[in-house]
C-alpha cells in the first residue's frame, strides 16, 4: 500500500499549510505522475488549513476518490473533532498524527481509542519522537534497561510499545538506513511483558 500526503507549500523552503481544493487537486496529480500510477492507494490531507473551511478541502478529496485518482481518504494532524466532523463526510480510513512515548496526548485525548472503535487506522509519525526524542531514548534509564532485558535497541522497545497499544495502529518510523529498517522490523516480534509496558506508559511525556 502506497500512501502519500497533500495539502503542504514550500515556499522558500520553508513549511506552509495549504487545504485549497485546486491546490490539494494538483498536488494529487503530481504524486500520480511521480508515482507512475492511476490511483494512490491512501492520500491524506497533511494539516487543516485554518485559511480554508475544512468541509471544501474534504470535498476536494472525496471528489478525486470519485474520480478513481485515489482509493481511500486519511487526515494527519487532526483533532478528535475534526475528525468526526469529516466522518459525517466520508469514510475516513486512517488518522497520520504525532505519537509516541515521549508525546502521548492521542492516547490522553482519547484519539486512539476513538479511532479503535471506528476502525481507523492510526498511524503515528516520529513514533521513536523525532530527532529530540530518539536522543532522548538513548539515555532514558528505563529504556536502557529494556534494551539490556530483551536484548534490543531502544529504538526497537519503543516501536514494540506502540504495536502493543491497539491492532490498528501502524507506526511509520524513519527508513533512511538499512540496519535502521532491520532493527524496526524485529520490534514486531518482541513480546514486552505488561509490567514492562505499564512502566513505558508512565513515562512523562516530553
Amino acid at each position: 500500500m502506497v500512501a502519500t500526503k497533500g495539502g503542504l507549500r514550500r515556499p522558500n523552503g520553508a513549511w506552509t499549510v495549504d487545504g485549497d481544493p485546486d491546490w490539494l487537486r494538483a498536488s494529487c496529480e503530481r504524486s500520480l505522475q511521480a508515482l507512475r500510477t492511476d490511483c494512490i492507494g491512501l492520500y491524506q490531507l497533511h494539516a487543516v488549513d485554518p485559511k480554508v473551511d475544512f468541509r471544501r478541502s474534504l470535498d476536494a478529496l472525496i471528489k478525486l476518490q470519485e474520480n478513481g485518482k485515489i482509493r481511500h481518504i486519511g487526515l494527519s494532524n487532526v483533532s478528535a473533532a475534526q475528525l468526526e466532523s469529516a466522518l459525517s463526510l466520508a469514510l475516513i480510513a486512517s488518522v497520520q498524527n504525532r505519537c509516541n512515548l515521549f508525546d502521548k496526548r492521542d492516547f490522553h485525548n482519547g484519539m486512539i481509542d476513538f479511532c479503535q472503535a471506528r476502525q481507523i487506522t492510526y498511524i503515528p509519525y516520529s513514533p521513536v519522537g523525532g530527532h529530540n526524542g530518539h536522543a532522548r531514548l538513548s539515555r532514558e534509564p528505563l529504556l536502557l534497561q529494556l534494551a539490556a532485558n530483551y536484548e534490543a535497541t531502544p529504538h526497537r522497545i519503543a516501536l514494540a510499545w506502540l504495536l502493543h497499544k491497539g491492532q490498528h495502529i501502524l507506526p511509520i518510523p524513519g527508513a533512511s538506513k538499512a540496519a535502521s529498517i532491520r532493527d524496526s522490523l524485529q520490534a514486531t516480534n518482541l513480546a514486552l511483558s505488561a509490567e514492562d509496558i505499564a512502566a513505558l506508559d508512565r513515562l512523562p511525556d516530553r
